[in-house]
C-alpha cells in the first residue's frame, strides 16, 4: 500500500473524529479537539509505527483495540 493510501486513510479518520467531537460537543464542553492533537495525528504514521497489531495494518480504526 502506498503512502498516499495511508495519508487518505488518516484524513478520513481525522474527519470522523472531528465529526464525532462536534456531535458530542455539548456533553464534553468542547466544540473541537486541540489543534496540537489534530496536528500530531496528521503526522504520526500509524501504519508503520510498530504500535499496532499486525492484523490491523492498513485499516484505520475508529474504535479502541481490546
Amino acid at each position: 500500500m502506498s503512502v498516499e493510501y495511508f495519508d487518505e486513510q488518516r484524513r478520513q479518520l481525522i474527519a470522523a473524529i472531528a465529526a464525532d467531537t462536534n456531535e458530542v460537543a455539548n456533553r464534553i464542553g468542547k466544540t473541537a479537539l486541540d489543534k496540537r492533537v489534530l496536528g500530531a495525528m496528521t503526522k504520526v504514521p500509524r501504519h508503520d509505527s510498530g504500535c499496532l497489531p499486525s492484523l490491523s495494518t492498513g485499516a484505520a480504526r475508529t474504535q479502541p483495540y481490546r
